[in-house]
């Protein structure tokens, strides 16, 4: 027997195709990979003959794109010496599980429907509401949603002010999958054909409307490049913030905003008045500092807590507001289950972090009011601001130094781009060790810095533009709108004879 036509043969292929699925994404973009695997994906999905073969096939496809895509995750637990290596074998399994488990079930689910391109919209649309569950179930993870393909191509990436992170992995499956369909060419063609439509209303976009500025704001973005071994030991937290200062305080003639990185200031400082004094010299006559800290928040009950913070500090080193993280990484600043499975986490911290209230836009001097986030926050999409009080611009402080110059970074930092096409607001990055960077309201980068580069990013402030359709309404588009597909697919291609059904019913009215 030929070795295609074993049984076993097309799951380790799905297995290798998924493998290399993952140099689709940031910082590759070799999307041929990922094309390779969705046709060949479904090309097993439109034949199968079994429904709960669809589980399997997906299982092996998107739990290999998983633990690839995100073997960099690895980089964390090799620090201190690699105390926590062991734990990278499970990392990768439970990687596997968890994207082989949503996606295969939205591979079986397309098994309901008839083959054909009723199957592949099917496909697409469960798709859509398998990612959407992953982005809040168990407190949600949506990294690497498939439209994050499409990252290299900014007139693309302009149809998410419509319908968002969702709505291109609806378009990534679709165009994807089609050459499944050979030797028909037409399926190719529509979709090369729908391809082209969105990439010239994108460059329509992008090429007729121009980036305004925010008068008298000048942004400087401070990238201390400080390893993660050195951010945390206290013999040198205090040498690692006189380093921050010094870049900050270097021909600041004209500055009125100055952005620090997450934690940049290791010391609960709204306790802390001799830090708040120390910093003053970093900040110009009427400026203010945007920095990451830590608070120390004392319970009723006598109990202590600590939260991930953003501050603002004016001139005199005074806090004059704060934002605490809303969204907290299980196992880095949280453990889930503590108590139960008796394990510590692996950020260097003692207790669980609290988490913040709620989004909220921030007044700021001499600024359009700002909307801080913390890091991983901002992957969420459509969870990012205070609906009721649209900010005029968002700023993500953030500390990648966990993760060298593995794909992570930058994977986060095109995450954080698409929620600026999404939002219709200018994104503003400061990392510790990179990437930080200037984004316009279209996904246009202003200023960049990239990775493991120290130094300092000066830039104009880009002006918001109106809330786009996205901004207002959020995931309802792509999702409402792949449950239609769903429901038209399965009302009239469900995969069953409807002769035979009535035929039955009829015999039986026939009988009374």
């Amino acid at each position: 027997m030929k070795l295609w036509h074993k049984k076993w043969f097309k799951y380790i292929v799905l297995i290798l195709l998924g493998i290399s699925s993952a140099l689709s994404f940031a910082p590759y973009y070799y999307t041929p990979f990922l094309m390779a695997g969705f046709s060949t994906l479904f090309y097993f999905l439109n034949n199968a003959k079994k429904k709960y073969t669809g589980f399997l096939l997906g299982f092996c496809f998107f739990g290999a794109f998983g633990a690839s895509s995100l073997n960099w995750l690895s980089q964390a637990l090799l620090l201190d010496n690699g105390e926590y290596a062991y734990v990278i074998p499970a990392m990768w399994i439970f990687m596997w599980i968890v994207y082989g488990c949503f996606n295969g079930v939205a591979c079986f689910l397309s098994m309901l429907t008839k083959k054909g391109y009723c199957r592949l919209f099917a496909f697409a649309g469960w798709m859509v509401i398998f990612e959407w569950i992953r982005t809040w179930i168990w407190t949600g993870f949506p990294w690497n949603l498939m439209g994050y393909a499409l990252g290299d191509w900014l007139p693309l990436l302009q149809s998410a002010s419509f319908w968002g992170i969702y709505g291109l992995t609806f378009v990534v499956v679709c165009t994807f999958s089609v050459f499944a369909f050979l030797p028909k060419i037409k399926p190719l063609l529509v979709a090369v054909g729908a391809i082209i439509f969105l990439y010239i209303l994108g460059q329509i976009r992008l090429y007729s409307t121009t980036t305004d500025y925010v008068m008298g704001v000048k942004l400087r973005l401070v990238q201390p490049a400080i390893s993660q071994s050195h951010k945390w030991k206290e013999d040198v937290m205090e040498e690692n913030v006189k380093e921050t200062m010094l870049l900050s305080m270097k021909d600041n003639k004209g500055i009125t905003h100055i952005i620090w990185p997450e934690v940049a200031v290791p010391y609960f400082l709204n306790q802390n008045i001799r830090m708040q004094i120390f910093l003053i010299p970093a900040i110009p006559s009427g400026a203010t500092l945007i920095t990451g800290g830590m608070r120390l928040v004392e319970n009723p009950d006598g109990t202590r807590q600590a939260t991930n913070t953003v501050f603002q500090l004016d001139d005199m080193g005074r806090i004059i507001n704060y934002y605490d993280k809303v969204h907290l990484v299980p196992f880095g600043e949280y453990m889930p289950f503590r108590k139960v499975l008796g394990l510590e986490k692996f950020a260097k911290n003692t207790l669980d972090f609290l988490e913040g209230d709620s989004h909220k836009a921030l007044p700021i001097q001499n600024a359009p009011s700002v909307s801080p986030l913390v890091c991983y926050e901002i992957i969420f999409s459509s969870e990012i601001v205070d609906k009721k009080h649209r900010p005029g611009w968002l700023v993500v402080v953030s500390n990648d130094a966990w993760f060298n110059t593995s794909a992570g970074p930058y994977q986060h930092f095109q995450m954080a781009r698409l929620r600026s096409i999404e939002e219709g607001l200018p994104l503003v990055r400061a990392a510790n060790t990179g990437i930080s960077a200037v984004v316009d309201s279209y996904g246009r980068i202003i200023a960049y810095k990239g990775l493991m580069e120290k130094g300092v990013l000066d830039s104009q402030l880009p002006v918001a533009i109106k809330p786009t359709l996205y901004a207002d309404y959020g995931r309802t588009i792509p999702v409402l709108m792949s449950f239609l597909v769903i429901l038209y697919t399965l009302l009239y291609y469900a995969d069953f004879d409807k002769k035979k059904l009535f035929a039955k019913k009829k015999r039986g009215h026939k009988g009374n």
